[in-house]
């Protein structure tokens, strides 16, 4: 019967592995609709309004590979046309952050979440497992935005902007393959207990 659980369970996993794979294949291989540039802050002390009269980098990969170092990175996205963004959101998947915050080229705070795992305190979004910020409305030709980000470990991420209703069927999924991968561990874990108080000797 473990057996037999135990490969119930693997074949789950791969099943959840395609539908991710699925996921991220479906969409567009350059998600981020703006111009990437970045400093490195290895003083870990500019502000915002520092780092506007900066000269910036040119970014050209879809991945954001900074590696282990002790600055603090600032990303510059700037709109390349008029785009609408109609509930959408900057979505920085899998991150280990210690600072992550999101100004516009106002110098305005962005929607920062209210911990790591909220989007925002109004946001039917929660537990979850990455930074998200929500986009204006409507984005003008050349307006730039602003993501201060320390890594806790090494740099490695990416960024997408992604409609909230496909994040939330996103974050439901895992949700629900979670709490069944749980379910089954619980299962075996009280039958194999159960086996050895059974047949464990007592002599």
């Amino acid at each position: 019967m473990t057996n037999r659980i135990f490969r119930y369970l693997l074949s789950f996993i791969f099943v959840f592995l395609i539908l991710d794979s699925s996921f991220a294949i479906a969409k567009p291989s350059n998600e981020l609709p703006f111009q990437v540039q970045y400093i490195k802050d290895k003083t870990n002390q500019l502000n915002i309004n520092q780092v506007v009269n900066e000269k910036f980098t040119n970014y050209d990969k879809d991945l954001l590979n900074f590696g282990v170092e002790d600055a603090t990175i600032w990303i510059k996205l700037v709109a390349q046309e008029q785009q609408t963004f109609h509930r959408k959101l900057i979505f920085i998947e899998q991150p280990r952050f210690v600072v992550y915050e999101m100004y516009d080229q106002k110098q305005a705070r962005i929607a920062r979440p209210t911990n790591t795992f909220e989007v925002k305190k109004d946001s039917p979004h929660k537990n979850l497992q990455n930074i998200a910020f929500l986009l204006p409305d409507t984005v003008k030709k050349g307006e730039a935005f602003y993501l201060k980000l320390k890594a806790h470990e090494a740099f490695i991420t990416k960024m997408v902007v992604i409609e909230e209703k496909q994040l939330d069927e996103k974050n439901s999924l895992k949700d629900i393959i979670f709490g069944i991968y749980t379910g089954i561990m619980l299962v075996m874990f009280v039958y194999n207990l159960f086996l050895f108080i059974i047949v464990r000797d007592r002599s």
